[in-house]
């Protein structure tokens, strides 16, 4: 089955709709966007939990969350949350957009570049990359080269080696987000420009994505509702659904250690049962 590519919010949320019993808003992010969560399968508790899309680069996980709505087979109640990153799904001009007050129209990275140095302020720049303020957002460009496949990756760790030696650099972006550019050429729904990476850079100057701050006490919108609605229901099994990068053609499945022996058990069926379902596909 092919995979069903969407390049746009409010497209998602028209299929949501179309394949959801109902779906309910949580909350709305930076742009008012709302954050949702779909509901369908059967009656029967505990409920299931499925999560995508805290990285809006990898779209392969989103666009198998939305598929999952209608194509579960389940007596019980599933709660799909499609995306936590509306803003980065819709791309990263949009995104540039929040800070712009329009959205700017480019094709290639110098464009970006003269972009980021002409409308804001240039925290940092090395080789090809580029980091600067415009507005209340930060915005980052790093081209991809022969010895850098994924520069969203580079320039995240970039930013981390920044933190430790050179912490005041990011001083005017504590409590902000920052957008990156994913530079994924030839990824399939994601490409150079596709998607915006989301970095929130805490107070504390760490740097940190939206998949990061399920237990802290300072957290963004989409981690909190998405860690409100998994206390309310509490799910007995939950998937978040990412798409590799830098893997190759492998498949890799975090399965965590459970409390108690009983769900230690169905943790590792679960994780079974998934790796044979994946070998069976063909993939």
């Amino acid at each position: 089955m092919a995979m069903k590519i969407y390049w746009t919010y409010d497209e998602l949320l028209e299929r949501v709709t179309e394949a959801a019993k109902e779906v309910l808003t949580l909350g709305n992010t930076v742009d008012g966007s709302p954050i949702v969560v779909a509901q369908s399968g059967g009656e029967k508790e505990p409920a299931i939990f499925i999560t995508a899309g805290s990285h809006a680069t990898e779209h392969a996980g989103v666009s198998a969350a939305v598929a999952l709505i209608d194509q579960l087979e389940t007596d019980h109640k599933v709660y799909v949350i499609p995306t936590r990153d509306p803003v980065g799904l819709n791309g990263y001009a949009y995104a540039l957009s929040l800070g712009l007050g329009d959205e700017p129209a480019f094709d290639s990275f110098g464009e970006v570049e003269d972009i980021l140095r002409d409308e804001g302020e240039v925290l940092f720049e090395e080789d090809d990359m580029v980091l600067s303020l415009i507005g209340d957002y930060g915005y980052a460009s790093s081209r991809p080269t022969e010895d850098r496949k994924c520069p969203q990756n580079s320039f995240y760790h970039r930013l981390q080696r920044i933190h430790q030696e050179q912490p005041e650099i990011l001083q005017p972006l504590l409590g902000r987000r920052l957008y990156m550019t994913p530079g994924q050429s030839g990824v399939e729904g994601t490409g150079d420009f596709g998607r915006a990476y989301t970095i929130i850079i805490s107070l504390e100057g760490e740097i940190l994505h939206i998949n990061r701050f399920h237990d802290t006490v300072w957290a963004p919108v989409e981690s909190r509702v998405t860690r409100q609605l998994l206390a309310e229901i509490n799910p007995g099994i939950s998937f978040d659904i990412h798409e590799s990068q830098l893997m190759d053609d492998h498949y890799w499945l975090s399965a965590r250690n459970q409390p108690d022996p009983e769900s230690e058990e169905w943790e590792q069926k679960a994780a079974r049962m998934t790796i044979q379902a994946i070998a069976d596909s063909g993939a």
